[in-house]
């Protein structure tokens, strides 16, 4: 019995334990959350949550002049905002994509958009209809996601980040003081470091703070800007490599179904106004997205009043590609300047190969 009470006192004393330090991280959390989110005013090294931390920066000083665009990869490379703000000069495009496989990213990012309290005038969500295949979540740990999140933001996403894989890792994550925001408080301090100095009459850059070469440079906002396309080049390996997302199983799961409708909910309380534009993409993806159509268009029906869907698949010229799924500077160029067109003249299939297949709200 003397056994037992020890073990029970013990195992007290350490759920005691872990509730005070995660006590502790929550209060430092709440008490930096300012400092926090602006530690991404500045880039420190590329990565999906930093990027998309970075766009939340820009939007705090003006979401309601703002449309976001959300995506994976493909939307990243597809879309330029300077020219898509040429349909309004009160309109600030701003693209927020970032990388990811299926549609549960776009859930994840609509997320982060509500819990930052950020409310844009409209959003754009540019996907293709095989986004939506069975590949499980985003990687909210390794995509570097977590310190802008809190515990019922992960909560409220409809794949349950904490029952999957890297479940364990989240939840530490979230426990361990500084664990998720150390990167964030490492920016904050190098920033204000390099501006007491400024203000000191040291004029410093701010790379002099740099762990490595390059660490600071500013990004290149396409990723893919200045490589050699390899759409044809490596054309068997590329159709080798997406043979998978033939497989008509890959399709119409319950979870994919359910983060999509997650993603426009938020996206309708958010915004105004909410676009999906689907993306043009080279034949070697065009069977997937033949398999996956039906349950893409299953998936947004229920939506058709609240949303507007502009069809941009025609603007697939091979010269267009960098590979089978992201566009080059060309392909950005045209994309961005037909579906500026569609954005005025939506009405009118003439006007633009971007074609709104339905106008919404």
């Amino acid at each position: 019995m003397a056994g037992l009470r020890e073990a029970a006192k013990a195992s007290a004393m350490l759920i005691a334990l872990l509730l005070i330090v995660a006590a502790f991280s929550q209060l430092l959390r709440t008490a930096l959350w300012p400092e926090l989110r602006d530690s991404y005013r500045h880039s420190f090294s590329w990565t999906p949550g930093s990027h998309f931390g970075g766009a939340m920066v820009a939007l705090r000083t003006d979401a309601r002049g703002a449309c976001v665009i959300l995506g994976n990869s493909a939307a990243r490379e597809a879309l330029d905002p300077l020219i898509l703000s040429s349909v309004d000069p009160k309109l600030m495009f701003l693209n927020a994509a970032t990388t990811g496989g299926n549609n549960m990213v776009f859930e994840l990012q609509a997320r982060l958009l509500a819990a930052h309290g950020v409310r844009p005038r409209c959003t754009i969500l540019a996907m293709n209809s095989w986004n939506m295949f069975s590949n499980g979540p985003p990687q909210i740990v390794t995509d570097d996601y977590l310190a802008l999140l809190g515990w019922d933001d992960l909560a409220a996403l409809s794949y349950s980040p904490f029952l999957t894989r890297e479940g364990p890792r989240v939840a530490a994550g979230l426990v361990l003081p500084l664990k998720p925001q150390g990167k964030q408080i490492n920016r904050v301090l190098r920033q204000h470091i390099w501006a007491w100095r400024v203000a000191g009459g040291e004029a410093l850059p701010l790379s002099r703070l740099a762990y490595f070469a390059g660490e600071l440079d500013s990004p290149q906002p396409y990723l893919y800007a200045g490589k050699t396309d390899i759409l044809a080049t490596q054309r068997a390996a590329l159709v080798a490599r997406n043979r998978e997302y033939y497989d008509p199983a890959r399709y119409g799961g319950r979870k994919e179904k359910e983060s999509l409708a997650a993603t426009l909910n938020t996206l309708s309380r958010v915004s105004d106004d909410t676009t999906i534009v689907i993306l043009p993409q080279s034949p070697i993806l065009e069977r997937a997205s033949r398999v996956a159509d039906p349950s893409f268009r299953a998936a947004i029906a229920p939506y058709r009043s609240r949303i507007r869907l502009i069809d941009c698949s025609a603007v697939n010229s091979s010269i267009y590609f960098h590979d089978e799924g992201h566009l080059n500077a060309r392909g950005r160029l045209a994309l961005s300047k037909a579906l500026a067109t569609a954005l005025v003249h939506g009405d009118d299939p003439s006007a633009s190969e971007c074609v709104a297949l339905y106008p919404g709200g």
